[in-house]
């Protein structure tokens, strides 16, 4: 399993990028990863950020509808959010099911979907195979598209785009906050929203330490992470 430190290592993200991503899920957020084709990264980097989940907090997988009670502290995760008979697998009322009891207070939710685009991923979620409501869709916190490339040296994969939810419904409901620039191949932090930025700034210094001490591996960053 890749860590965060070996995504920056491999420049599927930045460490400002990397820093960013794990203080919001440090701080609770609930996460998506997305991208339209398969083998684009969407599982590793949901994998890899879950180890900065908050220290204590329960990880439930979701097999097929999210239980009746969720109890605080809990991260419900889904291996995707899709059709299909695989396990955890959520689709129609399961998914819709999964992001409502997200919304609880304590409760945060993981998942990975095919999509490219925010407006993509909103048709998905909100249209009539799911029927997430509105106000639902702007309770996703966090959602990191990934961008899937073929060179000449094999493939490249790219967080291409990142966004925070505004607490807003509708059309803005979501605002970019980090970008991949192709023509450089490079990325850029545009905002960091306030309610993350501490643990962020803290992430990072975390971060730029284990690398330093040679702590790379993914059970090495889990370990030291739950003693900060």
């Amino acid at each position: 399993m890749l860590s965060l430190l070996d995504l920056v290592d491999a420049n599927t993200v930045d460490l400002p990028v990397a820093s960013l991503l794990a203080g919001a899920v440090a701080s609770g957020a609930s996460l998506l990863t997305a991208a339209r084709p398969g083998n684009a990264g969407k599982t590793t980097v949901l994998a890899a950020l879950l180890s900065f989940i908050p220290p204590g907090r329960r990880i439930v997988t979701v097999p097929d509808g999210p239980p009746r009670s969720v109890p605080p502290d809990t991260c419900l995760l889904a291996h995707e959010i899709g059709s299909g008979p695989w396990y955890a697998y959520l689709w129609g009322g399961a998914a819709r099911g999964f992001f409502e009891a997200a919304a609880a207070p304590g409760v945060q939710a993981a998942s990975c979907i095919h999509a490219d685009t925010l407006e993509e991923l909103r048709m998905t979620l909100c249209g009539p195979s799911i029927g997430l409501g509105e106000k639902e869709f702007a309770a996703i916190d966090l959602v990191a598209f990934l961008r899937l490339d073929r060179t000449l040296t094999g493939y490249r994969r790219r967080v291409c785009a990142v966004y925070a939810a505004t607490g807003t419904p509708g059309a803005m409901s979501h605002q970019q906050i980090c970008r991949w620039n192709e023509a450089t191949d490079s990325f850029t932090v545009d905002a960091v929203p306030e309610r993350w930025a501490a643990v962020s700034e803290r992430a990072a210094e975390f971060l730029e330490a284990a690398r330093t001490a040679g702590c790379t591996r993914f059970e090495e960053l889990f370990a030291r992470w739950a003693t900060t």
